[in-house]
């Protein structure tokens, strides 16, 4: 019983873990930025970091992974061959705003005073008014 809950906990025992805060080019914490974590070029998992720019990735087996960071309006980051034992490991991510930003822009759209397209329109004829339409009958 002992040397099977030996085991059990050898088992169980070999995990790591990484962990970090994302942030700008002025220090500050990114919120909701993406971050995938992946092992032998495989999405392990993709989280997005908490409101302080935190990120944590736990109970990870033995191995190497590769970590990519991205948000819109910042650079994409990626960080290689990052070994995982079972400790601890921190990471913190800076990404630098990116040269492309996004604009934001209204489309303004008049409706057209007839719809060449709708057949549904039309008008209403009472039996005085068709004497006086073009068709007459």
């Amino acid at each position: 019983m002992i040397i099977l809950l030996i085991i059990v906990q050898s088992a169980f025992g070999q995990s790591g873990s990484i962990q970090g805060i994302v942030i700008d080019g002025n220090n500050n914490p990114l919120m909701f930025a993406n971050v995938i974590l992946q092992k032998n070029n495989l999405v392990v998992v993709e989280i997005k970091t908490d409101s302080l720019g935190k990120y944590q990735f736990s109970n990870l087996e033995k191995g190497i992974y590769n970590l990519e960071t991205y948000k819109i309006n910042y650079s994409h980051k990626r960080v290689e061959n990052i070994i995982i034992a079972e400790t601890k490991r921190v990471l913190n991510i800076d990404l630098p705003e990116s040269c492309y930003k996004t604009v934001e822009f209204t489309i303004q759209y008049k409706r057209p005073l007839i719809d060449f397209w709708n057949t549904t329109q039309g008008t209403i004829f009472n039996a005085d008014d068709i004497p006086r339409s073009p068709h007459k009958n």
